[in-house]
């Protein structure tokens, strides 16, 4: 990082020593002063100069803006079809047929309990198909309403993702959602399908759940998982320019424009942005050229000038 910086600083120093930097000049004092309030923000380089700092210039056309925020979050059991198996009165365990992480189906023989009232046995099934998450008994145990085991159909599972309050406004069911692991490769897309209606007491953050397929299991109960929600509207065109293209001056956001014996600062008013792209919404027409990379170099320059005639 700090070669990188050294770097841009040396090749700044270089272009502030070549003499194709100049403000237009006039020989009359006072018609040098006119002149300069002119020209103020206006920076003159060759486009030879330009081209050897590395600034890029583009077109500024319409485009999508794919606006998206990133949540973070786990995945669960889908908490539809996760079933908690309970004893159904007093018995002491006879047999334990099933053990944690094991397959079975709807039906299948789990436990069989001795009641202690009647002496009667009695068996437990799987109500559904599943694995079993939970088995918090074993053979000769106490038991009474406790649970048993807790079943979930892990075909579908939910990836709960938290909602800070000021990105709460802007969700909705049926947005779109890029889910990622952070552990691994795994990703895919799909909708939010339901917004808890509480907060969590301690955090204030909202969850937001993701169905996701899971035939392959490759989404399991625990894992960390990052969510971009892709915002409505993300199809409209509207005007903008890189990120890299903005800086800031005097509190101000500026983009430097392309004419034909140099660059022009114009003040911009910004909208909403993505991760390349920011829109612009007064201060630029479509079809003007700007400076898309290395607009920092021309800000340097522009400072230093401005310093000069301060002084």
């Amino acid at each position: 990082m700090l070669r990188h910086f050294v770097g841009a600083a040396a090749l700044i120093c270089s272009l502030l020593a070549l003499p194709v930097w100049a403000e237009k000049k006039h020989d009359d004092h006072a018609h040098g002063e006119e002149a300069h309030e002119h020209e103020e923000g206006h920076i003159e380089l060759t486009d030879e100069a330009a081209q050897n700092a590395g600034i890029v210039i583009s077109e500024a056309i319409p485009r999508a803006i794919d606006e998206h925020i990133t949540l973070t979050g786990r995945i669960v059991a889908n908490r539809d079809t996760t079933i908690a198996v309970p004893a159904r009165f007093s018995a002491v365990v006879k047999e334990m047929f099933v053990t944690w992480g094991e397959t079975v189906s709807k039906g299948q023989k789990l436990a069989v309990l001795d009641a202690r009232t009647t002496n009667q046995s009695y068996t437990i099934t799987a109500p559904i198909n599943g694995i079993i998450l939970e088995r918090n008994s074993s053979k000769g145990d106490v038991v009474d309403s406790e649970v048993l085991f807790v079943i979930a159909d892990l075909s579908d599972v939910w990836a709960e993702l938290h909602v800070f309050p000021r990105d709460l406004a802007q969700m909705a069911e049926g947005l779109p959602v890029h889910v990622q692991s952070l552990n691994s490769e795994d990703e895919t897309t799909a909708p939010i399908s339901l917004l808890m209606p509480t907060a969590d007491a301690f955090s204030q953050t909202v969850l937001a759940v993701v169905t996701l397929p899971n035939e392959n299991r490759i989404w399991k109960p625990g894992m960390t998982v990052e969510g971009d929600v892709h915002l409505a509207g993300e199809g409209d065109a509207v005007l903008a320019v890189t990120l890299g293209a903005v800086q800031r001056m005097e509190g101000k956001s500026i983009i430097f424009v392309k004419e034909d014996d140099g660059y022009e600062m114009r003040p911009v008013v910004l909208g909403r942005r993505d991760d390349t792209h920011v829109e612009v919404l007064d201060g630029l027409q479509a079809g003007e050229q700007y400076v898309s990379e290395g607009s920092f170099i021309i800000k340097a320059e522009l400072g230093k000038s401005e310093a000069g005639h301060a002084h």
